[in-house]
């Protein structure tokens, strides 16, 4: 007995002890916990299906009560009588082709229009008072569709007794195991090791314990298994330990070679990031904005895509197709940075790029145009010195667009909004080799541009809309070829009808 009441106090002196019973403590109640919650979910699920069953079977009859007249009031009073005593709190009924023929009592959130052609649609309101469903029934030849508002106030408190209940039976169970562990432990375990550490102490400030009689000092016997040989080794242990300082301060100095070397990466994975993302964007990632996302009143988007790639690619391997896409890109690429444009992202052969975003600048306009101009310009190069037939057809559009930053993995920088959607437009209704804006982007432009009117075009979900061919700089820099000397957008619309080789630059549209 007094060998118990010794280990019992070991016990609630050690702090191996209380860690170890903390660990058994909580690891049951996590267990407990993770089994806990299906069940909850599962209870759940039968009260609000027991709650629909008896719902449904009190409003069942309503359409049949009605008689073949279902009107608004006929479905007041037979609702009436229905819902005493009843958890229906309301509902409405609806004809199969979605007649609203009256209501009673709450008014449900759901409408027939969420119900998408499925008449299982549910709906609990946030508080978690109200649950709602849909049913089908048909009486008198007649389809109908009853939604209906029920009272369920009474699930979350029936929950929560149920998961007091559980918690109940969990913390006894806990406090259980949790004492048989730490009896079990002290008499195997934490005991042995205590009277180990005195041992360890004692042979610590005991003298001359270089003379190699350690064990005199181990339990105050010799023992004969594990612990005994651990004292013996204990001195020879103290002595390695300038050894280990040694080692300590060499690995110091690799830690050192290895914090320079990830200050490297670190500074090129930023480089990586401001590649992929521009720079205010890349700047928030990094101080942990996130979601990111930003409204602009103004910007300009350009869409671009290569005419005959697509026959290009059926005739070419796939290295030589691949380079070839990558040369015209990275040219885009560089006239984006020389303009101060944002690109945004390539989709197989389709560029997109944006003015104005994320920093705006009152100018966007004016530097879209010109670099459109300017991929005009290097396609034609691009295509004579590679002798292929390739020409780009460019859509372009002003307006309020949004921008922001989506995915958890590989980030991207992406715009939405009406003005991504007209100047997706004007490039897939534009024409091989020219550029084609919209009225918005025509009237920021018409006096630094030249333009040719094109006439109102069908827009596939936009109707009718005015659009302009975009020519030519009206004034090219000094050091800027004049546009009208090189091929330019002029040739491709003489060779299609639309404009007259012998117009003077006056019959253009400015």
């Amino acid at each position: 007995m007094k060998q118990r009441c010794v280990t019992v106090k070991n016990l609630l002196k050690s702090r191996l002890s209380r860690q170890i019973t903390r660990w058994v403590f909580v690891s049951i109640v996590v267990v407990e916990a993770i089994i806990l919650l299906p069940s909850v979910y599962r209870r759940e699920r039968e009260i609000v299906q027991h709650l629909e069953e008896v719902g449904l079977a009190s409003v069942a009859p309503l359409v049949r009560l009605c008689g073949s007249q279902v009107t608004q009031e006929r479905i007041r009073q037979v609702a009436k009588q229905l819902m005493l005593d009843s958890v229906v709190k309301g509902g409405v009924v609806y004809m199969a082709d979605g007649q609203r023929l009256g209501s009673f009592g709450e008014t449900p959130v759901l409408r027939f229009a969420d119900l998408m052609g499925s008449p299982e649609m549910r709906y609990r309101t946030p508080d978690g008072n109200r649950h709602e469903l849909a049913m089908s029934t048909q009486e008198f030849g007649n389809d109908y569709i009853l939604i209906v508002r029920l009272d369920s106030s009474d699930v979350k408190w029936q929950l929560k007794a149920f998961v007091a209940r559980i918690a109940g039976l969990v913390l006894i169970i806990c406090v259980f195991v949790t004492v048989a562990t730490m009896i079990t432990l002290g008499i195997i375990v934490i005991d042995p090791i205590l009277k180990l550490r005195q041992a360890l102490i004692a042979v610590g400030e005991a003298p001359g314990e270089d003379n190699g009689n350690l064990a005199c000092y181990s339990l105050g016997v010799k023992r004969q298994d594990e612990l005994g040989e651990v004292m013996l080794t204990f001195n020879d242990m103290r002595h390695q330990i300038s050894s280990y300082v040694r080692q300590i301060k060499e690995r110091e100095k690799q830690l050192e070679n290895l914090v320079m070397e990830l200050g490297v990466a670190r500074d090129r994975a930023e480089k990586l990031l401001l590649n992929i993302l521009p720079d205010p964007i890349a700047e928030q990632l990094k101080q942990g904005v996130y979601p990111i996302a930003e409204s602009f009143g103004q910007a300009t988007v350009l869409f671009a895509d290569l005419v005959g790639f697509t026959e290009l690619a059926g005739h070419t391997p796939a290295v030589k197709l691949v380079e070839l896409l990558n040369e015209i890109f990275s040219a885009f690429d560089q006239l984006a940075d020389k303009h101060g444009l944002e690109k945004i992202k390539t989709i197989g052969d389709a560029y997109m790029v944006v003015g104005g975003i994320p920093t705006p600048r009152p100018d966007h306009a004016e530097a879209i145009a010109q670099m459109a101009l300017d991929m005009q310009q290097e396609v034609r190069r691009l295509a004579a010195l590679k002798s292929e037939a390739l020409s780009i057809r460019i859509g372009i559009h002003t307006g309020p667009v949004i921008a922001g930053v989506i995915g958890i993995k590989k980030f991207i920088y992406d715009l939405w909004g009406d003005t991504v959607n007209i100047a997706s437009r004007m490039e897939s209704h534009g024409i091989a080799g020219c550029i084609q804006v919209s009225e918005t982007t025509y009237h920021r432009l018409q006096q630094q541009f030249r333009f040719q009117s094109r006439g109102p075009i069908a827009i596939k979900g936009k109707g009718k809309m005015q659009t302009y061919l975009l020519i030519e700089t009206l004034n090219p820099t000094p050091d800027e070829t004049p546009t009208h000397t090189k091929p330019s957008t002029r040739g491709t619309l003489e060779r299609l009808g639309i404009l007259k080789p012998a117009l003077d630059e006056e019959d253009l549209t400015n």
